[in-house]
């Protein structure tokens, strides 16, 4: 199990939310759907951030601590780096994480 799997719902959870619409599935199907809504989350995520330029403190706050450190240091090295203004350094990390995720 890898760090993003760590901190998605449990096949338990799936299950109970899918109630009986998921009642015939079996835990492969469950976690394969699971995967597709993560898969499509992500892209929603990303495609709100471009279009509607939300601050890259507030998507930085819908992700698991140990990745928020690891974007925030990317961010920092293009703010000095790049010279970039810190919240767009911030967005183009984030985005970058993104891109990483969908692979």
């Amino acid at each position: 199990m890898n760090a993003e799997e760590d901190h998605r719902l449990s096949l338990a959870t799936c299950r109970r939310l899918l109630a009986r619409a998921g009642g015939s599935l079996t835990d492969a199907e469950i976690k394969r759907l699971r995967d597709q809504m993560y898969d499509v989350a992500r892209i929603v995520a990303a495609d709100f951030a471009r279009t509607r330029k939300i601050s890259g403190d507030a998507m930085l706050a819908a992700i698991p601590q140990h990745e928020r450190e690891a974007i925030e240091e990317r961010a920092s090295i293009l703010e000095f780096d790049a010279n970039l203004p810190r919240d767009l350094a911030t967005r183009i990390s984030f985005s970058n994480y993104l891109g990483r995720m969908r692979r």
